[in-house]
């Protein structure tokens, strides 16, 4: 693996762990706190983050990410190099499988 290959990789791991990191505190504080307001204004307050989320920031991190994790995962098959291309297939696998299967209430 080269320069440029190493490069791809270490900010396709970064962009993973960006969106990880938006869903652990969305997860962990964000609807923490929507479910300690009164049911009308955490609804309102909801709402408008569903509204506000949808920029072009946060949809290229997500779906950004998950191309490059296609992208490498495919790469990684084609130039079989062992282990290393297991992980980097593992790695994207697991961010594909875990961000993009749909809504399931999560």
């Amino acid at each position: 693996m080269g320069g440029t290959d190493m490069i791809l990789i270490a900010a396709t791991a970064i962009a993973c762990a960006i969106v990880g990191g938006v869903f652990f505190a969305f997860s962990s504080f964000v609807m923490r706190a929507l479910t300690r307001m009164p049911p009308g204004q955490g609804l309102a307050a909801f709402q408008s983050i569903n509204i506000v989320v949808i920029n072009p920031v946060f949809m290229t991190a997500l779906f950004g990410t998950g191309i490059a994790c296609a992208a490498r995962a495919v790469y990684a098959a084609m130039q079989w190099q062992g282990a290393v291309s297991g992980c980097l297939i593992g790695g994207s696998l697991s961010y594909l499988l875990r961000h993009h299967r749909g809504d399931d209430g999560v």
